[in-house]
């Protein structure tokens, strides 16, 4: 495939004063080649660590958080060189469906300060306008923004949502300050690569720009449709860090599906395999939201959800489905796909826990 033939990324556009993006199209062999290195070398650190551990004799708490650190960071990169491959390889096939933009962003800044407060700069007023695109590889796009200019700065990531200037579409606009260990090189991370190939699949323009220490990215959204610029929208209020969440799913696979998409929200999580566990459950202790698995009985999901929410009006129920299969949604009730839990998981439960407060 040639990757010359997916190039969006402008930077000959900036202005004078920026300095143009380097390496502005992804080369696939310098992308295998982090992947390996990064995976290696946490690998290699998660051994070394586990020596450390069979010599002193004795546990160490710090040493085994950090086996557990590097090799969920290996998995990670792993994970993420297996979503740069499926889109890469075009075998990724949006659809599109109206979109309001600002909505989607607002829960993902919601999500990032659940887990690190003043984490994002949004600014105040955004502007309501729809799109047409795919909803899920729009929030995997600015899911996977996010985590690039995170790994980028320790201050907060200054973030906005403009109209286009000839007056149709969207733009998105992040500005970081870089640390003072960064290179330019650094700046090309699996991060990079996987915000690229994303933008690919749903035909946006990426551009990015520094100067100095100051990197600018802007992410130009397909064109707009019946924008309504009129209205704006606060800043979401960011909900209390540490609510406690109750997945109800009988299998273990997708039980880890969830805990992978939500970890690191900071919040405290049940899981339990079946409905009576559930009603058990929350006779002890009454969760903030609740996370079920389509499969389940969609009758006796409804007498949970009426009766725990006769205590708690409002309480937040989200469902996991796979694509194509189920009855009609629950009235109220968010439907995420399995497919595409990474992605979509987050930015709804920030944003159902957000409605509930």
């Amino acid at each position: 495939m040639s990757l010359q033939s997916l190039a969006h990324v402008d930077s000959a556009s900036s202005a004078m004063a920026f300095m143009p993006t380097p390496h502005a199209i992804p080369d696939l062999r310098c992308l295998v080649t982090r992947l390996s290195t990064e995976v290696a070398a946490r690998l290699t650190r998660a051994l070394d660590h586990l020596g450390e551990l069979a010599d002193s004799g004795r546990p160490d708490g710090k040493l085994l958080q950090s086996v557990g650190d590097e090799i969920a960071g290996a998995r990670r990169a792993g994970i993420v060189g297996q979503q740069i491959v499926r889109l890469a390889s075009g075998a990724v096939h949006p659809e599109t469906e109206p979109v309001l933009v600002c909505e989607m962003l607002r829960a993902l800044v919601a999500q990032r300060c659940l887990a690190k407060p003043a984490s994002v700069e949004l600014r105040s007023g955004l502007p309501r306008t729809r799109i047409e695109c795919d909803a899920s590889l729009l929030g995997a796009m600015l899911h996977s923004m996010l985590d690039w200019c995170a790994e980028h700065t320790a201050a907060p990531i200054r973030l906005g949502l403009n109209t286009a200037e000839l007056g149709v579409g969207l733009s998105v606009k992040a500005q970081i300050m870089l640390d003072d260990s960064d290179v330019p090189e650094s700046l090309d991370s699996l991060n990079w690569h996987l915000l690229f190939f994303t933008s690919q699949a749903l035909g946006v323009r990426v551009l990015r720009q520094q100067r100095a220490a100051v990197v600018s990215l802007t992410l130009q959204l397909p064109t707009a449709r019946c924008p309504v610029v009129t209205d704006t929208l606060p800043v979401l209020d960011v909900p209390v860090a540490g609510g406690q969440v109750l997945v109800v799913a009988p299998a273990r696979d997708l039980r880890n599906q969830v805990r992978l998409a939500i970890r690191g929200l900071d919040l405290l999580v049940d899981y339990v395999g079946s409905l009576d566990a559930a009603q058990r459950h929350c006779q002890d202790s009454m969760p903030k939201a609740v996370i079920y698995d389509g499969a389940l009985d969609p009758q006796r999901i409804e007498a949970l959800r009426a009766n725990l929410q006769s205590d708690e009006p409002g309480l937040p129920f989200i469902e996991i489905a796979k694509s194509g299969l189920g009855g009609p949604a629950l009235p109220g009730v968010p439907r995420l796909d399995v497919e595409g839990l990474m992605a979509s998981l987050p930015s709804t439960l920030a944003t159902e826990l957000a409605r509930a407060r």
